[in-house]
């Protein structure tokens, strides 16, 4: 499970990180936090291993978002000589 769920986050990384130069960041990170949110809940009422494993990399999808879009932002919005204090 915790193997999916990194090959999942990484690939939604790189994944959303190249959308956002055609996509907007806010509906990127709108999508993957609904899919964050949506497949907690379903997680929650999984009743065998097939669906808490189907959710957890439905998880990873949304999760990875977060962490492309934000190295995405940072880079585009934040000026060059504050961005280092900001990604530590």
């Amino acid at each position: 499970m915790i193997s999916s769920y990194s090959i999942g986050y990484a690939l939604s990384t790189v994944i959303y990180s190249r959308l956002s130069d055609l996509v907007p960041i806010r509906k990127l990170l709108t999508i993957g936090l609904i899919t964050l949110g949506t497949a907690s809940v379903f997680g929650l009422f999984a009743h065998d291993f097939n669906m808490l494993l189907l959710t957890r990399i439905v998880q990873s999808a949304g999760a990875g978002s977060m962490a492309g879009l934000g190295l995405v932002l940072a880079s585009r919005y934040v000026p060059i000589e504050r961005r280092g204090a900001l990604l530590q």
